[in-house]
């Protein structure tokens, strides 16, 4: 996924705290340092927006759920390998994201890439790969020929399930 992020630079004058990027803010601190004679530092942050950009990846391992949900060489939202293709053991494979995705044309959308590495329940596991499915023929079928994913939820509609989620986080965009 990738979230955009836009920078925020502040400084702080008596106590406030005041937005340089703003006109009123570049004014005050070039005034502060000119006719004060003080040099004021200016603090850059980031600040994340609430929006996650779902980007799509690939994958060339032949042992990932994929193909039921289209061709290997396609791209998909998640990728899905079971616990019996490495029976809790550690699983070397590779994904790959066109640079395309990673580095933002848009300003709107310059950020980080948030990469998650799920591990699920069983139940889980086969909710999220019949609505990956679901989405995917959504665009190919009728919504009448459609097969609704199917969860674990008694009278009801979803899915109760465990995950424990590592997450790593990427910035390639230049961020000035």
């Amino acid at each position: 996924m990738k979230q955009p992020v836009k920078l925020y630079r502040y400084f702080y004058w008596q106590g406030v705290q005041y937005d340089y990027d703003s006109p009123e803010g570049m004014t005050l601190h070039e005034k502060i340092e000119d006719e004060e004679d003080i040099d004021l530092p200016v603090t850059t942050d980031t600040v994340t927006s609430d929006k996650l950009i779902r980007i799509g990846v690939f994958t060339e391992d032949q042992k990932t759920d994929n193909h039921i949900i289209g061709n290997v060489d396609s791209s998909f939202n998640r990728i899905f390998i079971r616990d019996t293709e490495f029976d809790g053991e550690s699983y070397a494979t590779s994904i790959h994201i066109p640079s395309g995705q990673i580095l933002s044309a848009d300003p709107k959308e310059i950020g980080k890439l948030i990469i998650q590495v799920k591990s699920v329940d069983s139940a889980f596991y086969n909710y999220m790969l019949e609505y990956e499915k679901y989405k995917s023929d959504f665009r190919k079928m009728p919504v009448s020929q459609l097969e609704s994913p199917t969860g674990n939820i008694k009278n009801g509609l979803g899915i109760f399930g465990g995950v424990y989620k590592n997450e790593k986080t990427f910035y390639y965009d230049e961020l000035d």
